[in-house]
C-alpha cells in the first residue's frame, strides 16, 4: 500500500472515530441543552460514582483521552494542562470532536478547570483538533495544534493543517481562558498529525517533528518547512528522520536522578537527548542530537545501555521503555513539557478507567546513567493533599516468613482514596524473597490487588507483578542496592505505582484498580513468602480531592511545588 494510500486510510479511520462524539451539551446547570459551544460544554450531571477519580485531571463530564500542551507560564507562576475532550461545536454537521480541555494549577497537585480552551471554530480545523504541544515563544505560550479540516469550508484540505493559538490576554488573565488563532493560520498544510514540542538550535532556529517522523524548521514560527536530511546515511523514504509513531515527543535529556548511580558511568559519548515512539506503547531512547547545518534535521545517534551504538530506524525493542504499556491502560500518548521554575521535566498520560478516562498524576522524569534509563516520581506537591493524620503509620514492620499484617480496613472513599509509602529491606542471602502490598482487600488478602515482588539475593535481581495484568516486569538493580522502595497512589478507579531502590521509581505502573472497593473491600496489607522480611517507614494516607476554584489556585502560588 503507497504512502497516500495509507493516510487516505488513516483519515477516514479518524472521521469514523469522531463521528459518535457529542455535538450537543448543556451548561454547567444542566437546564441549557443545545449545539456545544462556549458556555455549553457539559456532557450531562458531573461524573460522581464510586469509581470516578478525586485527586487525577479529568473531565468533569465528559470521555477524554490524550494530554496536550502542558507548559508553565512564568508570567503568573501558574502551570496549565490541557486534554483531547470528547466534544465538538457542530459547525453545519462537520464537527466531531474532540475538542481541548483546560485545567490549571499553582504546584500541579491542586487544580482548578477552566472552560474549553480551544474549540473546532476556524475554516482549517471545523471537524476536530487534535493532540499536540506548546512552545514558549518569546515568552508567550504558543501551541501548535493539528486541526482536522473539510474541503468544503477549507478549500485545498488534505486532511489535517496545523494551526497555531496563543492567549488572547497573556499579560492581563492569568487563567489564560481565550486563546486566539493568528490570521497567518495555517502554518503547514497536509501534515498528519502529533506535531511535538520545538526546540531551538544553537544559532536560533526553530525545529519540531510530527508523527511521520519527519523535521521541520522556521526562523520566526510562523513560515516552516520541512528540513533537509543531514543523517548520515540518509533519512526514510519520505523524509523520516524518526521512526514512524503516534504522540512523539523529542526533549533534552533530563536532570539527573538523586542516589547512587544517578550520575555516573553508563554510555560513552553520554547522551544528550531522548526521542519518545509510540508503537503499541512508549519507548524512550536515548541519544546524542547535533543540530548541523541551517535548515537540516542534524544528526542523531541513537545510544544502546549495552550495546554503543544502534543505527537509525531500528526495531524499538532494544530501547529504554517507559514499561506502562504492558498494561493496557495508557494509550501510548505521554506528553512531557520543561518546568523552569524548578528546573525538571514533567510527563503526562491519558489512561483508560471508569468512569471515562483521566489523565495521570504529574510525574517528575529523571536520567539514572549508571542504568541509562529514564525513572518517574510523584510531584513532591502532592503531599499537600494529605488529609489529617495518617491511617497508618510505623517505623518498623518485622514480618516473619510466610505472614502477612494488616494495616488498616476504611471505607470505600477513603482507603481507596489514599496514598501507601513503604521500604522492604532485601535479604543478604537465602532463598528468592517474595513480599508486597495488597490494596482494596479485605482481611485475609483473598480479595484485592496484590503488587508483588520476587528478589533473588543470589543473582541480585529482582521482579514486579501486579494484579493479573502485570506480570513479572524486571527491576532494575545495581549491586550492593539493600532496600526496594514502593510508592502508590490510589484514586478510586486508578492506581499509579513507583518501584525501585533508593526511593527511585526505575518502574512506574499504572493499573485499572478494580471493584472490590465498591464491594466493601477497601483495606490493606503487606505480606511476605519464604524469607522473613523487615518493612521500614510504613505510612498510609487519605487523600483529598484536588479540586479548587480558581481563585483559590491563584492563592496557592508560592507554597511549595
Amino acid at each position: 500500500m503507497t504512502r497516500t494510500k495509507i493516510t487516505i486510510v488513516v483519515y477516514f479511520l479518524f472521521i469514523h472515530l469522531i463521528s459518535s462524539w457529542p455535538t450537543n451539551c448543556t451548561d454547567e446547570s444542566g437546564l441549557s441543552w443545545g449545539p456545544c459551544g462556549p458556555g455549553r460544554e457539559w456532557c450531562g450531571p458531573a461524573f460522581a460514582n464510586s469509581n470516578t477519580p478525586q485527586y487525577h485531571v479529568r473531565s468533569a463530564s465528559c470521555a477524554e483521552n490524550d494530554p496536550n500542551f502542558s507548559f508553565y507560564d512564568s508570567v503568573h507562576g501558574l502551570y496549565h494542562h490541557f486534554w483531547q475532550e470528547r466534544i465538538a461545536e457542530p459547525q453545519n454537521g462537520e464537527g466531531g470532536g474532540p475538542v481541548i480541555g483546560h485545567a490549571v494549577s499553582a504546584d500541579l497537585a491542586v487544580w482548578a478547570r477552566l472552560p474549553v480552551a480551544l474549540w473546532n471554530d476556524a475554516p482549517y480545523d471545523t471537524r476536530a483538533i487534535f493532540t499536540r504541544s506548546t512552545t514558549i515563544v518569546n515568552g508567550v505560550p504558543t501551541m501548535v495544534y493539528p486541526g482536522l479540516c473539510t474541503q468544503h469550508s477549507f478549500p485545498g484540505c488534505t486532511g489535517m493543517v496545523f494551526g497555531v493559538a496563543v492567549p488572547a490576554d497573556h499579560a492581563g488573565d492569568p487563567f489564560l481562558k481565550n486563546w486566539v488563532k493568528p490570521t497567518y493560520n495555517p502554518i503547514l498544510n497536509a501534515t498528519g498529525d502529533d506535531p511535538t514540542s520545538a526546540w531551538r538550535t544553537e544559532g536560533g532556529e526553530w525545529r519540531m517533528t510530527r508523527k511521520d517522523g519527519r523535521i521541520f524548521f522556521s526562523t520566526n514560527f510562523i513560515h516552516w518547512a520541512p528540513a533537509a536530511c543531514a543523517q548520515p546515511g540518509g533519512c526514510g523514504p519520505n523524509g523520516e528522520f524518526f521512526n514512524v509513531s503516534e504522540c512523539s515527543d523529542f526533549f533534552p535529556l533530563p536532570p539527573f536522578c538523586t542516589g547512587v548511580g544517578c550520575s555516573e558511568g553508563g554510555p560513552s559519548p553520554p547522551p544528550d537527548f531522548v526521542h519518545k515512539a509510540s508503537l503499541d506503547g512508549d519507548f524512550y531512547t536515548l541519544g546524542q542530537y547535533t543540530s548541523g547545518p541551517p535548515g537540516s534535521t542534524g544528526l542523531w545517534v541513537p545510544t544502546h545501555s549495552t550495546t554503543p551504538w544502534v543505527p537509525l530506524l531500528q526495531p524499538l525493542d532494544s530501547h529504554v521503555r517507559n514499561d506502562s504499556k504492558p498494561f493496557q491502560l495508557y494509550a501510548a500518548v505521554a506528553k512531557t513539557f520543561w518546568d523552569p521554575s524548578q528546573s525538571r521535566r514533567v510527563l503526562f498520560s491519558w489512561v483508560k478507567v471508569l468512569p471515562e478516562g483521566t489523565q495521570s498524576l504529574a510525574r517528575e522524569v529523571y536520567y539514572h546513567s549508571q542504568l541509562a534509563r529514564l525513572t518517574f516520581a510523584p510531584v513532591p506537591a502532592m503531599e499537600s493533599l494529605r488529609k489529617g493524620q495518617p491511617l497508618f503509620e510505623q517505623g518498623t514492620l518485622n514480618l516473619p516468613a510466610n505472614a502477612s499484617y494488616w494495616l488498616g480496613d476504611w471505607a470505600p472513599g477513603v482507603g481507596n482514596q489514599s496514598e501507601f509509602i513503604a521500604s522492604f529491606e532485601l535479604p543478604l542471602s537465602g532463598p528468592p524473597a517474595v513480599f508486597g502490598v495488597v490494596f482494596n482487600a479485605n482481611s485475609d488478602g483473598s480479595v484485592g490487588n496484590a503488587l508483588r515482588i520476587v528478589y533473588d539475593p543470589s543473582s541480585n535481581t529482582g521482579n514486579v507483578s501486579w494484579g493479573g495484568a502485570v506480570r513479572d516486569i524486571a527491576l532494575p538493580m545495581l549491586d550492593g542496592e539493600n532496600d526496594i522502595g514502593v510508592h502508590v497512589f490510589l484514586d478510586r478507579s486508578i492506581a499509579e505505582a513507583f518501584v525501585g531502590p533508593q526511593g527511585q521509581g526505575r518502574l512506574a505502573f499504572t493499573l485499572e484498580a478494580g471493584s472490590s472497593a465498591s464491594a466493601g473491600a477497601a483495606g490493606m496489607l503487606v505480606f511476605t513468602e519464604q524469607q522473613a522480611i523487615t518493612v521500614k517507614n510504613v505510612s498510609v494516607w487519605h487523600l483529598d480531592s484536588c479540586w479548587k476554584t480558581p481563585e483559590e489556585v491563584l492563592a496557592r502560588r508560592g507554597k511549595g511545588k
